[in-house]
């Protein structure tokens, strides 16, 4: 498997992760350039949390909602996960 491919892994399983099983707290946008995914709490529609696709790191605003500061070390943990599993 390539590198290339297992970025492409990472990231599909990344956003599914957040999909199912942050009970779908988050909008998953992607305005197709840059190389980052917004994920944006559902909640408020302000608060968002911006994922680096080829970096695969998360991060937000330091007065971000409570919300995200929790999701975001879950994230982090799953993140950490998948780059191990694919070996990256």
């Amino acid at each position: 498997m390539t590198k290339k491919e297992k970025h492409q892994l990472i990231n599909r399983d990344f956003l599914t992760f957040v999909e199912e099983e942050m009970n779908d707290r988050y909008i998953i946008e992607d305005y197709g350039g840059g190389g980052r995914v917004h994920l944006i709490l559902d909640e408020d529609g302000v608060s968002t949390i911006d994922y680096h696709l080829s970096r695969h790191d998360v991060c937000a605003y330091n007065d971000c909602a409570p919300q995200i500061k929790d999701d975001i070390i879950v994230m982090e943990a799953k993140l950490e996960e998948l780059i191990k599993q694919y070996e990256l």
